[in-house]
């Protein structure tokens, strides 16, 4: 299933490939395609989205990633750290993607062994 939203704003009003989508609550996405009118939003929920993000308070880093559903994967932290229930994840900016510092979601629980579920 295709997490993706068509804008009625494309290359003619400066939008750009690969360019963030934040709202005031954080990262919603990039912008997967252009044209001169429109562009498509791949929204981070999409299997096909991943992003470089680190645990505000901890600052260890993982990967983000889309699940196709409503939440997000954090992959990557080392299973011996202890993450809260509610600890923020932002952007790391390692990705040289998208800038670093901007919210993405709260920790919500363990789904397995080194994966954990993002809410966002």
């Amino acid at each position: 299933m295709s997490h993706t939203l068509v804008l009625d704003k494309g290359q003619k009003n400066g939008v750009a490939r690969d360019m963030s989508a934040i709202t005031p609550k954080g990262l919603t996405g990039k912008i997967s395609n252009v044209t001169e009118s429109y562009a498509k939003l791949l929204l981070l929920t999409d299997i096909n989205f991943s992003a470089a993000v680190r645990l505000q308070e901890s600052r260890n880093e993982g990967i983000m990633s889309g699940t196709g559903s409503r939440k997000v994967i954090l992959k990557y932290i080392p299973y011996e750290e202890e993450i809260k229930v509610g600890d923020i994840v932002i952007t790391s900016g390692l990705d040289q993607l998208f800038p670093p510092g901007i919210p993405v979601g709260s920790y919500q629980r363990l789904t397995n062994r080194g994966q954990a579920t993002s809410s966002i």
